[in-house]
C-alpha cells in the first residue's frame, strides 16, 4: 500500500481534482459542502458518482451546494439531527487499484484551502481488505443517509436563516477584559464572577433609587420606543430622550395616567446638555431612522449598530463623543441589550468590564461595552421564572446603571 501524507489543503485539493479526471467512480462521505472547485467537478463528473452523502449539521453545509446537487439519484443528505456526521471520506475506483483520502479536510473551500488540514492518501490493490473496509464504511453512511429533495432543501434553507445570528456571534474570539479596579471605579469584582444572583442582589441594592420604579420606568420606555420614534408626540419624544418635561408645560401634555411621576431622567439624564433640546427638536426623523435598525425583539447584533450609529451621525454635528445620547436612546429600546453610559455610571461600568472610560466612545461603544456585557454570566442567564428576576432579566444590561451609578464627583 502507497502512503501520502498531506497536510496542505490546497494540495489535497489538486489531488482529489486529477483523481476525479481519471477515476472509473468515486464514492465520497463529508460532514460539510460549500461551493468550491471540487465540488464543481464533481457534479461535472456525476456519471462517474457512485455515492455522495454530505452532512448538514450545525449549518455549516451552502444551501447553494445542495441546490446544484438536487435531482442527482446519487447524492443523499444526513439532516441536522442525531449524533454528528463528521467524516471525511473520499474513495476512487481507479479500475485495478483503489485509492482513498482520509482525513480533516471537509469538502469545503476553506477545508480544500485555507485550512489548517491534515490527511493520507492511500493507495493499494483493488482487493485491498483495508481500503474495502472505507468502501463499506461509506456504503453504511449512504443507507443511513436520506433522500436529497426540494422540501428538505427549503427545510434546511429556512432553519439555517434561523441560526445565522448565532453563527456570526462565534465567528469572532473575544478575550475577557479584567477589571479597572482604581479609586475612580472603585470595582470589587472581575465581569465572570458576578452570576446571576449575584447581579440581581447588586441591583436590588440599589441605594440611590427604587427598583420597582426603574422597572417601571424601563417598561414603559419599551413601549413607547416599540412605536416609530417620528410619531411620538414630542413630550414622549422628550422621555425617551431623557429630556425631562418642563413643569407647566410639557407636563401638561401627558394624557396618560400612568406616565405620570415617572422619572424620565434615570438612566441618562440629558437635560443637562443645553444643545440636546434643540438636536431632538430638530432632527427627530433622523433619531426614528436610526432608532429602525435596532430590532425592537429578538438578537441584536453589531451590524444593527452599525447601521444605528450611521444614521444617527447625520445629524447636523454628531460625533462619536456624544455617547449619552447615542446609547440612552437604544438602551430604552433594547434595555435587555443596551445601557446608557453617561457621566455618573461611566466610570463604574467602564471600570467593570474593563473598557478605558476616557476614550469610550460611540464608535468602539460595541466592542468596550457590548462585547463585554456579553461574556457575563448574569447576561447569558436564562429566563428566571420569578416574577420579579424576570423582569430584571428582560432589562439587565440597562440595569447596570443600578450597580455603577454614582453622581459624586471623583478625581
Amino acid at each position: 500500500m502507497k502512503v501520502r501524507v498531506e497536510t496542505e489543503p490546497k494540495r489535497v485539493s489538486k489531488r482529489l481534482l486529477a483523481l476525479l479526471d481519471t477515476c472509473k467512480s468515486f464514492s465520497w462521505a463529508s460532514a460539510w459542502a460549500t461551493d468550491n472547485e471540487v465540488v464543481k467537478a464533481a457534479l461535472k463528473a456525476r456519471k462517474k458518482m457512485a455515492h455522495l452523502v454530505i452532512g448538514t449539521h450545525r449549518y455549516i453545509t451552502d444551501p447553494v451546494v445542495l441546490d446544484q446537487c438536487l435531482g442527482i439519484e446519487h447524492v443523499k443528505v444526513l439532516p441536522p439531527i442525531g449524533r454528528l456526521f463528521h467524516p471525511k471520506v473520499y474513495m476512487f475506483d481507479l479500475d485495478n487499484r483503489l485509492e482513498v483520502y482520509v482525513g480533516s479536510s471537509n469538502l469545503t473551500g476553506a477545508g480544500l484551502s485555507t485550512n489548517a488540514e491534515c490527511g493520507v492518501f492511500l493507495n493499494a490493490e483493488h482487493d485491498d481488505p483495508k481500503l474495502l473496509q472505507f468502501m463499506a464504511y461509506i456504503q453504511k453512511c449512504w443507507d443511513g443517509a436520506d433522500i436529497l429533495d426540494a422540501e428538505f432543501i427549503t427545510s434546511y434553507k429556512a432553519n439555517r436563516k434561523r441560526v445565522e445570528y448565532a453563527q456570526e456571534e462565534l465567528k469572532k474570539f473575544t478575550p475577557v477584559k479584567p477589571p479597572r479596579r482604581t479609586k475612580h471605579t472603585a470595582n470589587d469584582i472581575a465581569p465572570q464572577d458576578m452570576d446571576w444572583s449575584e447581579f440581581v442582589r447588586r441591583v436590588k441594592s440599589d441605594k440611590m433609587h427604587s427598583l420597582k420604579d426603574r422597572l417601571r420606568m424601563l417598561e414603559l420606555a419599551r413601549k413607547l420606543t416599540t412605536q416609530r420614534f417620528d410619531r411620538l408626540i414630542e413630550v414622549e419624544r422628550k422621555c425617551v430622550a431623557g429630556l425631562r418635561p418642563e413643569a407647566g408645560g410639557d407636563a401638561g401634555i401627558l394624557q396618560s395616567a400612568e406616565r405620570d411621576g415617572v422619572e424620565w431622567g434615570w438612566f441618562g439624564q440629558m437635560s443637562a446638555n443645553g444643545k440636546y433640546n434643540d438636536v431632538l427638536r430638530n432632527n427627530y426623523r433622523i433619531i426614528s431612522k436610526a432608532m429602525e435598525h435596532i430590532p425592537s425583539a429578538g438578537p441584536v447584533t453589531k451590524r444593527d449598530y452599525d447601521a444605528y450609529l450611521k444614521t444617527f451621525k447625520t445629524i447636523p454635528s454628531a460625533s462619536k463623543t456624544w455617547l449619552g445620547m447615542g446609547t440612552r436612546l437604544i438602551a430604552m429600546r433594547r434595555p435587555d441589550q443596551f445601557v446608557c453610559i453617561d457621566g455618573p455610571n461611566k466610570k463604574g461600568v467602564c471600570g467593570y468590564l474593563g473598557a478605558p472610560y476616557t476614550s469610550t466612545n460611540l464608535d468602539n461603544y460595541w466592542e468596550n461595552i457590548i462585547e463585554q456585557v456579553r461574556l457575563t454570566p448574569w447576561f447569558l442567564q436564562e429566563v428566571p421564572n420569578k416574577k420579579l428576576e424576570r423582569q430584571i432579566w428582560e432589562c439587565r444590561t440597562a440595569l447596570l446603571d443600578a450597580i455603577y451609578y454614582d453622581p459624586t464627583p471623583r478625581t
